[in-house]
């Protein structure tokens, strides 16, 4: 795959990657068919994969403060405030006005919310089985030692990329389509 069979043609990959260039065109595969088929799965709870995280932080640990639960989910507050505003059209969500402060909101989740973060829930726990099935506790483990070291080498690898974009005036155009 690295080489070509025309000299006077570049080949498409280094060839110095090796291995590493088949690893990286794999992980691009599982991620794409990843997101179509766990999307799939979930579509028919009407949750989807981010709700899915507000839901679980909000089953589990009840009430709180919008800026609390943005940090567990590790978002901007604006970020967060925009997915509770649509999980709450869903009446996924409850949010109210903190009484001793207007600018703080509480979101809790409903009952309807927690029904379907459950029916979620045991979709996902079936899609992992399905994955992961026939791998041994210790594959999983090296694996996920292994992704983890890759996905610090990716964030390492250009550290401030959202501040070099923005520096070429590339984070507007890529929000805004263009």
């Amino acid at each position: 795959m690295a080489g070509s069979q025309n000299p006077d043609v570049p080949a498409m990959f280094p060839e110095e990657t090796g291995n590493a260039m088949e690893l990286f065109l794999a992980m691009g595969d599982i991620s794409k068919y990843q997101d179509k088929r766990l999307l799939a799965a979930l579509s028919e709870t009407g949750v989807n994969p981010a709700q899915y995280s507000y839901l679980s932080i909000l089953c589990g640990c009840g009430e709180m403060k919008l800026h609390e639960l943005a940090q567990r989910l590790h978002v901007k507050n604006p970020t967060a405030s925009v997915t509770v505003k649509r999980m709450e059209k869903l009446g996924l969500v409850i949010r109210r006005p903190d009484p001793d402060d207007s600018r703080v909101l509480w979101i809790a989740a409903t009952e309807l919310g927690c029904l379907r973060f459950g029916q979620a829930r045991g979709i996902l726990s079936d899609y992992l089985t399905q994955i992961f099935g026939d791998f041994s506790e210790k594959d999983v483990s090296l694996l996920y030692q292994l992704l983890c070291r890759i996905r610090e080498n990716v964030k390492n690898y250009i550290p401030d990329f959202e501040g070099d974009l923005k520096a070429r005036g590339c984070v507007r155009k890529a929000v805004q389509g263009g």
